[in-house]
């Protein structure tokens, strides 16, 4: 959650093999991180410009005008919000992304982390993300309607196939 200042207010990761909450309280983060090896109290000093793994939201509240940066204070998740360097959010010029329901004018805002990751995120005049690719082709399109039924077993989908059969 991040507030009207872009702070992170709080965070959470779970994942195998780790769990991990956070909650601002103040100059802090305070919360507990449980992996294979047992809990952890997770509590460290965090400045206003830190983010956590949802920091990608935080795109659609850039200006969205080509060469506009912001940095912030990265901190992985997956390791209890240990710090883990810069982040760097760019935007680019305007670009026709075409998607299944039509066409949208947006902003691609790159994500850079200090290790050289990168996230790119297509933000329109609206301040709605409109697609973002993962990596390695990967491309994430939020759809207007529920996908829930993509997360059901393979003998669900098969048998709600095969109930459409005549």
């Amino acid at each position: 959650m991040f507030d009207a200042d872009d702070r992170m207010t709080s965070g959470s990761y779970d994942a195998p093999g780790g769990v991990a909450t956070v909650e601002r309280r103040g100059e802090r983060w305070v919360g507990t991180h449980r992996t294979s090896d047992g809990d952890m109290a997770i509590d460290r000093p965090v400045d206003d410009r830190a983010v956590g793994g949802m920091s990608f939201v935080i795109a659609t509240r850039m200006l969205l005008e080509e060469g506009v940066t912001r940095t912030f204070a990265d901190h992985n998740d997956g390791r209890g919000f240990a710090p883990d360097g810069e982040l760097m959010m760019r935007v680019g010029g305007a670009v026709t992304v075409a998607l299944p329901e039509g066409e949208f004018v947006a902003h691609p805002v790159t994500l850079v982390r200090q290790n050289g990751g990168e996230l790119v995120m297509w933000v329109d005049a609206d301040a709605r993300l409109v697609q973002a690719d993962w990596g390695g082709g990967n491309h994430m399109i939020p759809h207007p309607t529920s996908t829930e039924h993509l997360f059901q077993p393979t003998v669900a989908i098969e048998q709600s196939v095969h109930d459409l059969d005549p």
